[in-house]
């Protein structure tokens, strides 16, 4: 099977583009080890891929089209860098070098640990870290304005 690593932002991470429909998800990866409804919005649809590290949201207000990629796969690439486990302080450089200066930083604590998110609206990404470190980077399509997204 393919590799699905690298993220391209607002487009998506390999050949997986965002906008594709279910069916041509399932022709690329095959079936998902598991599919929920998002139990909060039940316009969402989640399909969870176990061995890719990787979960996918399908929006029925877009037509059932993918609008959120989420990957915590270990290969996982932004910029050229294998991003998952890297440092916050060298995400922030590296997403600052390629541009994106409005960061923006949560912080909580989980169990003991320290979780935080740094979020670009620019690129759309949102990227969780626990203990410092990057975990998964949650990531959609741009926008036209705040209705219209830009599909690739």
């Amino acid at each position: 099977m393919e590799k699905f690593t690298v993220i391209t932002p607002g487009q998506g991470i390999g050949k997986l583009h965002f906008g594709l429909k279910k069916d041509q998800v399932e022709k690329l990866l095959g079936e998902p080890d598991e599919i929920e409804p998002a139990e909060d919005q039940d316009h969402l649809e989640y399909w969870h891929y176990d061995t890719l590290g990787m979960s996918l949201v399908f929006d029925a207000i877009e037509k059932m089209r993918l609008t959120t990629i989420v990957s915590a796969n270990d290969e996982t690439v932004l910029y050229g860098e294998k991003i998952i486990d890297m440092s916050r302080d060298r995400l922030i450089e590296l997403l600052r070098k390629k541009g994106h200066k409005n960061l923006t930083f949560t912080e909580d604590f989980d169990d003991g640990s320290r979780l935080e998110t740094v979020e670009s609206d620019e690129i759309e990404m949102l990227i969780w870290l626990r203990e410092g470190h990057v975990t998964e980077v949650q990531f959609g399509p741009f926008f036209i304005d705040e209705d219209t997204v830009n599909w690739p």
